[in-house]
């Protein structure tokens, strides 16, 4: 990551803009993301990156081809785009929360991790908005008041569809994208498409335009004191900072995964300020707060915990009623790293069938994965031992409570287990070696590199239980942090 970040200081990329729009900020996580998955690990080789454009970033509504669309989708979609489209809502809220379309059924309710305990607390002074979850939302929502943001999802793609950019702006693009293309070529030695980066630069121009007016409007009508969002580096959330700034909005990020070293859009090389970036970032604990090089000044980084992870332990405590002769293994399964994920897996269970060690695996699905047949893993099925868990009856603190080990990737749930106490597992697929390098070499998880390895590393357990690091991930009484936090701003 260190060159790219050298690459993008000594090249200006960071400073520089389209008629005020600092394009580079919007794409380079895309830019990173492709050279790191074609970048050769021990060659000096001259490396060429072609990709088909993925225009999914920030914009979650760029999914719905993937996705089967239902009736009452596009009924939803019109009702809120034509009669319900926030630029119209019109009432004075204290605090705005941009929250996340990913949620949990819990009693009867779909509840978002990150911001719905703090709406609940917070429902006389503040209001929630939210983002497609590609064509739709998960309803019924835990809390009451919840702006849907269609209009400003579906709207920017769609006309982009159909008008895109002038003659004049495109121009402008294509010059921009010639820099960003020349630059990675002189300074990293690679050879990178232009039509790709153009693609990119011209619909993130086009959407940025569109929805700084529509966010624009919706501030200037909510009138909030300080606003509160998730995934501050979403093309939506940039723009929203950049307009919360200027007029004078505090904004705070909530944090929602791993922001280790080597997640480039919490890293740069210099600590400049960025219009682009939150004011505050409230991370889940001390650890958090050295992983990363975020330019928004070590004062605005503080460690508040993470509620959700909070109140589902006191409901899920540890099942001290489990049968302690079988190995309990608790598999997190993530859609990018299914096609490795899957065999590696299967290897691992055929060596354990050789031996005579008592085990049980659940294979936790994601929740994007839900939906697909479970052909996909009868591989695994045909073991007696494995079960399938997908679908979000059961909540993954429930299955943290029963298990033993936990085997994952690069998810955010491996630091959710570690909750529970229990052995971790990270397994050498994907970029899980950079991404979750410091949890292994501070001896709070085992690297894994083969199918043999773990087997052996099961085998091991149940001879004589491992022993390891241990470190709070989370710090405690997040919710009063939090709000301590938001509090500051309401006086």
């Amino acid at each position: 990551m260190i060159d790219f970040l050298r690459m993008e200081e000594m090249s200006e990329l960071l400073n520089d803009d389209i008629d005020g729009f600092g394009y580079w900020f919007f794409i380079r996580d895309k830019v990173y993301s492709k050279i790191s998955e074609l970048e050769p690990k021990n060659s000096g080789n001259h490396q060429s990156v072609t990709s088909k454009i993925d225009q999914t970033f920030g914009t979650n509504v760029m999914g719905l081809t993937n996705r089967k669309i239902v009736a009452s989708d596009i009924f939803y979609l019109i009702k809120n785009i034509i009669w319900s489209n926030p630029i119209f809502y019109k009432k004075h809220h204290d605090i705005l929360f941009f929250t996340s379309p990913r949620r949990t059924f819990i009693d009867g309710k779909y509840f978002e991790y990150w911001t719905d305990e703090l709406a609940e607390i917070y429902k006389e002074r503040g209001i929630t908005a939210e983002f497609l979850n590609i064509t739709s939302h998960m309803r019924p929502y835990w809390t009451e008041k919840v702006l849907e943001l269609d209009a400003v999802d579906v709207l920017p793609v769609l006309t982009y569809k159909v008008f895109g950019l002038n003659s004049r702006e495109k121009d402008k693009c294509k010059i921009k994208a010639k820099r960003v293309v020349r630059a990675i070529h002189d300074y990293l030695d690679f050879d990178i498409q232009i039509s790709w980066v153009y693609s990119l630069i011209c619909s993130r121009y086009y959407w940025y335009k569109k929805k700084a007016k529509y966010f624009t409007k919706m501030l200037e009508n909510i009138r909030p004191k300080v606003i509160v969002e998730i995934c501050g580096y979403s093309t939506n959330s940039m723009i929203i900072n950049e307009i919360a700034k200027k007029h004078c909005i505090p904004t705070i990020e909530l944090q929602h995964g791993i922001i280790g070293r080597e997640h480039i859009s919490y890293n740069f090389l210099v600590n400049r300020k960025y219009n682009y970036l939150p004011d505050k970032l409230l991370v889940f604990s001390d650890y958090w707060k050295n992983t990363c090089n975020f330019p928004i000044g070590d004062e605005n980084i503080i460690s508040c915990g993470y509620p959700f992870a909070e109140m589902q332990k006191k409901r899920y405590p540890v099942d001290k009623s489990k049968d302690k002769k079988v190995i309990s293994i608790l598999i997190l399964s993530q859609p990018i790293f299914h096609d490795k994920l899957v065999p590696f897996i299967e290897k691992t269970l055929h060596l354990l069938k050789e031996t005579d060690l008592l085990f049980s695996v659940i294979y936790k699905l994601h929740p994007t994965e839900y939906s697909k047949s479970l052909d996909e893993w009868s591989v695994l099925t045909r073991y007696q031992e494995v079960s399938i868990c997908g679908n979000s009856d059961i909540q993954l603190y429930e299955l943290f409570a029963t298990s033993d080990i936990q085997i994952g990737m690069t998810s955010t749930s491996i630091f959710e287990g570690l909750l529970y106490d229990l052995d971790t597992c990270i397994l050498d697929i994907g970029n899980s070696k950079e991404r979750m390098k410091d949890l292994c070499d501070e001896g709070y998880a085992k690297f894994i590199y083969s199918a043999k390895e773990l087997s052996d590393y099961l085998l091991e357990y149940k001879r004589s239980k491992n022993t390891r690091n241990k470190i709070n991930f989370f710090k405690p009484n997040a919710t009063k942090n939090i709000t301590n936090e938001i509090n500051r701003y309401l006086i």
